[in-house]
């Protein structure tokens, strides 16, 4: 077993570090050229904010779509722009019957929402980044006007929402230019590709269902053999139309949420307990009251107060980085070789934590709280390695919680690198 888990943990990890470089290093593209997501190739990318070494920068990828940035919070996980969402704990029978396989069970596909799939007609993509220290994509566009003035200014932003598990949230900020002399009247497309799941069985909801939204409630078309199936619930913010950003700089946000509850078992917020260890059917209407109830309560929050969605999910992951992890401190450059060397301050820091646990007897120093403080003067080698560390951990983090005895991985779905580590932690069960 434990050369298993070694090999799954090292295999997640040089996977991860390849998927970071090959988005980090992609070449802009010279044309742009709408891809079937609605969205476009950059020809350049906008200077992320915030720490280097956690920001990944690219464009999106139409060739090789799986190198697209995910998102995940351990219980939901996305492949931004893709159009398949994976739950933990959403299991089917394979359909395939092709290949021989221990485990004749899959991840359920469910088709990705329309809420997260909304694009801007005529709209060029300025670039993409990959906060992992935050959680979130973000894509930076400019829609053009005959007149420089009337230019706007778009931020799309996904991420799924770390302390509202249920939840997957778009946001859209729309801003113009300070000599705009009159409101622009933006329209909303949403792309249609995300095929109906032909491993869920659901149907619209009529009754109950919150203002301007819209609700789907089945089951698992083929369980698992020996189960019950798994009853799943999707209800989706409706995408307006358009919205009107007002003239002289004026913005206006757009938020839009999708909530998702199943009834797998071991959940501690799943509705009912259906799958492999359930020995009674659960009510499938519980998960749709679950994800209505879920949606309803993150759209107050963030009504109450603009931008408390983000806010609490920042929050959620900056304390489950300074939990603990690897951090990459070693920041000055070598004038003579052009490689990283550590700084002196990074030298006596290490000595004196060294120093102090051989007097307290013990083999290694203590952990310092938060994050290190590092120099400003990053090299390009430590750099690298520093956004291939976060990157790893990053998918790692992404892809389990403390509440949820899953991994957030999916065949040809969310996080395929992290697949092995799936399939250790199923065979340990």
């Amino acid at each position: 077993m434990f050369n298993h888990a070694f090999a799954a943990v090292f295999a997640a990890w040089f996977c991860c570090c390849w998927w970071c470089c090959c988005f980090h290093c992609v070449v802009g593209a010279t044309d742009s050229v709408d891809d079937a997501n609605g969205f476009q190739d950059a020809a350049s990318s906008s200077p992320p904010a915030g720490n280097a070494e956690d920001v990944l920068t690219g464009t999106w990828q139409t060739k090789l779509p799986g190198l697209n940035p995910a998102v995940g919070n351990g219980l939901l996980g996305w492949v931004v722009g893709s159009d398949s969402v994976f739950s933990a704990g959403l299991f089917c029978a394979r359909d395939d019957g092709v290949i021989v396989r221990t485990h004749h069970v899959t991840r359920a596909r469910i088709a990705t929402p329309a809420a997260l799939r909304v694009f801007v007609p005529n709209a060029t993509s300025l670039g993409v980044m990959l906060d992992v220290r935050r959680a979130v994509v973000e894509e930076q566009l400019v829609l053009k006007a005959a007149s420089a003035t009337g230019d706007i200014a778009i931020t799309r932003r996904w991420y799924a929402h770390r302390s509202r598990p249920s939840l997957l949230v778009l946001e859209l900020e729309l801003a113009s230019n300070a000599s705009a002399p009159a409101a622009v009247q933006v329209s909303f497309q949403t792309n249609t590709t995300a095929n109906v799941s032909s491993q869920l069985t659901l149907a619209p909801v009529t009754t109950g269902v919150p203002p301007t939204t819209s609700a789907l409630l089945g089951r698992v078309t083929k369980p698992e053999p020996t189960a019950l199936p798994i009853n799943i619930s999707v209800v989706a913010t409706n995408v307006p139309d358009g919205v009107s950003v007002p003239a002289g700089g004026g913005s206006v946000k757009v938020v839009l949420l999708a909530s998702i509850v199943t009834d797998a078992p071991f959940l501690p917020f799943a509705a009912g307990g259906g799958g492999a260890n359930a020995t009674t059917p659960s009510s499938p209407n519980a998960t749709f009251v679950q994800a209505a109830n879920a949606l309803v309560a993150a759209a107050a929050a963030e009504h109450n107060s603009s931008g408390a969605l983000l806010q609490e999910h920042v929050s959620a992951w900056r304390a489950l980085w300074d939990h603990g992890g690897v951090e990459i401190v070693t920041a000055a450059i070598d004038p003579h070789t052009d490689d990283d060397v550590p700084t002196a301050g990074a030298a006596a820091a290490v000595a004196a934590a060294v120093a102090a646990a051989a007097v307290a007897g013990k083999q290694t120093p203590p952990a310092p709280p938060g994050r290190p403080v590092r120099d400003n003067t990053m090299g390009a080698n430590t750099l690298t390695l520093a956004q291939q560390v976060n990157a790893s951990l990053y998918h790692l983090l992404m892809s389990t919680r403390e509440d949820v005895p899953y991994v957030v991985v999916g065949r040809r779905g969310c996080c395929p690198v992290l697949l092995l580590l799936h399939s250790a932690q199923r065979t340990k069960q």
